[in-house]
């Protein structure tokens, strides 16, 4: 695992933005692979460690509810800030349609995701608060619709 584990699929497809596993420091989990060089800029990484899960009751004593750590439990917390970030351009005053569209891109996601990064173990990991301390919450929207003007 780990280190010595290649990029599985999906993760490995050019067209996906592979999530790897952080704890809630944003330190690298020991069981995510990577980082590999040719996936630098579609490569994040968010918490996968100790996630609050639901379980039948049947299968968990302590009330249905267990702490799970994985890069399939990092990877919903990753689509949760995409479309939170979706959301948030929705509701922003005469939302472009052209331009929303190029966000449900790749490419633009990335472009999105990119404001709201710090490096850490070689990974871009994903703060989503970084992009309101960089612009503040009244900057956000027009600042991300700039940066789709250019993909």
């Amino acid at each position: 695992m780990g280190g010595n584990s290649r990029l599985g699929f999906p993760a490995c497809l050019d067209d996906v933005i592979c999530i790897g596993s952080t704890d809630g420091k944003g330190n690298k989990s020991s069981f995510t692979p990577g980082p590999y060089p040719e996936k630098k800029y579609s490569y994040y990484s968010t918490l996968g460690e100790g996630v609050e899960s639901s379980w039948p009751r049947h299968l968990n004593k302590d009330k249905g509810v267990e702490r799970k750590s994985g890069t399939s439990y990092a990877t919903p917390i990753a689509a949760g800030i995409a479309a939170t970030i979706l959301h948030f351009m929705h509701q922003s005053p005469n939302p472009d349609k052209y331009l929303l569209s190029r966000l449900c891109s790749k490419r633009g996601m990335q472009m999105a995701i990119r404001q709201m990064i710090v490096e850490r173990d070689g990974f871009d990991y994903i703060v989503p608060w970084e992009l309101f301390h960089k612009l503040g919450e009244a900057d956000i929207a027009p600042a991300i619709v700039r940066f789709l003007r250019y993909i």
